[in-house]
């Protein structure tokens, strides 16, 4: 595991916040949602945006839509921008009030975003260099979402920092906080990444045992990947 800079929310805040994530999931508007996003990942991000509450949200990949949804529950007064450089319709949510583009985030210009009231979404699969993209442009908060801790041909923030070289250089100068949400429960039957594999470089889980209040966690195990939330620092890099 690793980290940079304080803790931004204690475990315990996370325990808490579950019962109102559910009952939000409860009224989700699909049955499936192939390729993205689970309840895990949902409710680690649907609850850095209700700590940060942004006034603009940059979704990089939308896919079909399920995280747009849940952006829009947890911010509802929010202005979205949602980027798929590869789709042009979501089949599961599409919203009426948001902004869609296939222009990829790093060619875009967000000169009339209020950069620290602006949240970052990146679930897009692409490397640490988003971070770099986000530095440039003004940016300060970012959810990493796909982080994987080995390099599968995209190097995440992750694997960058645990090679001690250049990129981890990089990202320790210019980030202020790195944080990886914790497993919710650990995944020890199923998915490429099992907990007692990479225990090592993860956090303890929230529940040693499993709990059916949590069900849609429980189910989700094996859907966890090392989610992280970042500060960048202001300035110039």
């Amino acid at each position: 595991m690793f980290s940079i800079g304080s803790t931004p929310w204690s475990r315990d805040a996370l325990i808490e916040a579950m019962p109102e994530f559910l009952r939000m999931w409860s009224r989700r508007p699909w049955d499936a949602n192939p390729g993205g996003m689970g309840a895990t990942h949902m409710f680690f991000t649907w609850f850095t945006v209700r700590q940060l509450d942004p006034q603009y949200i940059v979704e990089s990949g939308v896919l079909h839509g399920a995280g747009t949804w849940m952006l829009e529950q947890a911010a509802p007064a929010a202005k979205l921008f949602c980027i798929d450089t590869r789709r042009k319709r979501p089949s599961i949510y599409a919203s009426r009030r948001a902004h869609y583009q296939r222009k990829d985030f790093s060619k875009t210009v967000w000169g009339a975003l209020d950069k620290e009231r602006t949240l970052l979404f990146f679930d897009d699969h692409q490397d640490w260099h988003r971070i770099q993209h986000a530095k440039a442009s003004g940016f300060q908060h970012v959810i990493y979402e796909d982080n994987d801790p080995i390099d599968i041909g995209v190097l995440t923030v992750k694997a960058a920092l645990a090679q001690q070289a250049e990129p981890a250089e990089w990202l320790m100068a210019n980030v202020e906080t790195y944080y990886e949400f914790p497993p919710i429960f650990a995944n020890r039957s199923k998915g490429p990444f099992l907990y007692d594999q990479f225990s090592d470089v993860t956090h303890p889980p929230l529940f040693d045992e499993r709990d059916p209040a949590f069900q849609p966690f429980v189910d989700n195990a094996g859907g966890y990947y090392y989610m992280a939330y970042l500060k960048i620092k202001k300035g110039r890099p």
